[in-house]
């Protein structure tokens, strides 16, 4: 099984822990809720500099867009 399978079933199985866990992967969850909420809503949001993991936002893309 795919990272993004085991991602999107974690997600489902225990979705607090899973968003909690995202957030942790920057330095303000606070600038990341925004950013999910725009990438959401489907407008193409830029990765914030406080991101630590780049590629953690486009794991959580296909996510956030019903994946």
């Amino acid at each position: 099984m795919g990272r993004y399978q085991q991602e999107f079933r974690r997600s489902l199985a225990d979705p607090d822990q899973f968003w909690r866990d995202a957030s942790e992967l920057t330095r303000s969850g606070k600038i990341l809720r925004k950013t999910m909420r725009g990438i959401a809503d489907g407008n193409d949001e830029p990765v914030p500099s406080t991101i630590e993991d780049l590629a953690a936002l486009d794991a959580l893309r296909p996510l956030l867009h019903g994946g």
